[in-house]
């Protein structure tokens, strides 16, 4: 019978907010600013990159500054997750923040 309660090893989440700080600090690199707490705006460009961290996963989005004129289609993801070990690299979450291959 398998044992359905063994929990998975997680990732540090030093590792993880490395990887996250990294993330942000490429991204200002290329013009993206602090617009609020929680979202990156970078001049000349309608959209925005907004991230969270919930349950020990850290999720950017980027999506349309107009709420209005969003669908899911329009939105990129990518994810750190300490819950799915190995962590993505800087270059990983960058691509999949804008639509290239990891």
């Amino acid at each position: 019978m398998t044992n359905t309660t063994t929990r998975s090893p997680h990732a540090p989440h030093a590792d993880g907010l490395a990887i996250f700080n990294g993330v942000l600090g490429a991204l200002e690199a290329v013009g993206w600013r602090r617009h609020n707490a929680d979202t990156l705006r970078r001049e000349g460009t309608a959209t925005q990159i907004r991230h969270q961290f919930s349950a020990g996963c850290w999720e950017l989005h980027h999506e349309l500054v107009d709420r209005d004129l969003r669908s899911d289609g329009d939105r990129l993801c990518a994810k750190i997750d300490l819950r799915r070990p190995p962590l993505p690299t800087v270059t990983d979450v960058m691509m999949q923040l804008f639509g290239g291959v990891a």
